[in-house]
């Protein structure tokens, strides 16, 4: 990343002259100071709990009753015209 920086005239950035593959879009100062850490995958101790859209189920379900409801009845109104 740095290299095409430097192509642009643009100044380096904290973690870019090294590449990684496959960290899910994180930037790269996010990974930089993740990495400044003395553990750098230790978890913070908190232990998030996903919370669920109105109507989402936390099933293993493709789609929500509420989603599945809402598709059956846009087929409906295509299939009667």
């Amino acid at each position: 990343p740095n290299e095409a920086r430097k192509r642009e005239n643009l100044p380096p950035l904290a973690g870019g002259d090294a590449l990684y593959l496959q960290q899910q879009n994180y930037s790269l100062e996010a990974l930089s100071r993740r990495d400044a850490r003395e553990d750098p995958f230790a978890s913070a101790g908190k232990t998030v709990s996903a919370q669920l859209p109105d109507g989402a189920s936390d099933g293993n379900k493709a789609i929500s009753e509420t989603e599945h409801d809402a598709v059956k009845a846009m087929f409906r109104g295509i299939l009667r015209k």
